[in-house]
């Protein structure tokens, strides 16, 4: 009867690596302007620059143009946002819309 001795070594297990595929480049780096919209171009959305602007100036100015752009129709903004319409409700509270939009 043979037995196994504790001083056999156990098998070795090799595994193959397969070659790792490039990734696709992050958001950010796809947004970045490219050779065909220089930096210092202007903008395309008729001028109107975001970079020196707030975030909350951006989101200010996109709820007043959104409402603008659905006939002051808050739910239906919401709805082009992807927001809530609470959130639209509170948004115009905060940046102190009421009677402007």
């Amino acid at each position: 009867m043979a037995s196994t001795s504790q001083n056999e070594a156990s098998p070795v297990h090799t595994a193959t690596i397969a070659p790792v595929e490039p990734s696709r480049p992050k958001a950010a780096e796809r947004n970045r302007p490219g050779p065909s919209a220089p930096v210092d171009a202007p903008a395309a959305n008729g001028g109107m620059e975001l970079a020196g602007m707030t975030l909350a100036e951006i989101e200010c100015r996109a709820i007043v143009q959104t409402l603008k752009y659905c006939g002051g129709n808050r739910a239906k903004t919401a709805r082009q946002l992807g927001v809530s319409e609470k959130t639209i409700y509170n948004k115009i509270k905060q940046f102190k819309l009421v009677g402007i939009v």
